[in-house]
């Protein structure tokens, strides 16, 4: 059934307010990726929690929308709106614990749809990649970006070249690649704002599909 599509990777349970799950849920609906092979491959369900992100936000940079957290649950990439300084969404790495990661969205971004399902399919992008993608299927999605900014070509996946240019990561553009693979008919209000240094258009889509099903 459509209202539970792909539940069977994703838990919401600790997601108590009902209109969260609703909202969340029709990414999920509206995505066509088979995000059972996350729990195939790892055992588990990914957990989603709607949460106060905003003790974050000092962490983030003027110029950027992205820091890793360390704290006592581990290690986090953190999507934020870096002109506002606004953390929106968290995906935590895998542990023994929770060895398909963990996602989640910040209350304040639940107040806008649109938004909140943007958040929340950039850090599943990050699920599938973290508990499904092979290194040769990196490669191959990595060598898809066309470079529209000069003097970026050393950037690794992510920061393998250091931190100081997060816009200039695949592993981080992918977020919009997925989406616009796998989800196309939702809207991506936070992307159109990124001054990303990799574009993409619909035969890069069209690849990523053929790479990845």
């Amino acid at each position: 059934m459509a209202s539970t599509r792909h539940r069977r990777a994703w838990d919401f349970t600790g997601i108590s307010e009902l209109q969260y799950r609703k909202a969340l849920q029709v990414a999920l609906t509206a995505c066509d990726y088979p995000f059972i092979r996350i729990r195939q491959r790892t055992g588990r369900r990914v957990p989603v929690t709607v949460s106060d992100l905003s003790r974050y936000n000092a962490r983030l940079g003027v110029k950027s929308a992205h820091v890793h957290v360390h704290d006592e649950y581990g290690e986090a990439h953190l999507l934020g709106h870096p002109q506002r300084r606004a953390a929106l969404g968290l995906y935590w790495l895998p542990t023994p614990e929770h060895p398909a990661g963990r996602v989640e969205v910040d209350r304040g971004a639940m107040r806008d749809g649109p938004l909140a399902r943007e958040v929340f399919l950039a850090e599943a992008a990050h699920a599938v990649d973290y508990g499904v993608m092979t290194d040769e299927e990196r490669r191959q999605i990595g060598a898809l970006f066309e470079h529209v900014h000069q003097g970026h070509d050393h950037a690794g996946w992510f920061e393998e070249q250091g931190e100081s240019d997060y816009w200039s990561w695949r592993g981080e553009r992918w977020m919009g690649l997925f989406m616009a693979a796998f989800a196309p008919s939702l809207p991506r209000p936070l992307e159109a704002r990124q001054p990303w240094h990799w574009s993409y258009d619909a035969s890069d889509i069209e690849q990523v599909r053929r790479i990845l099903l």
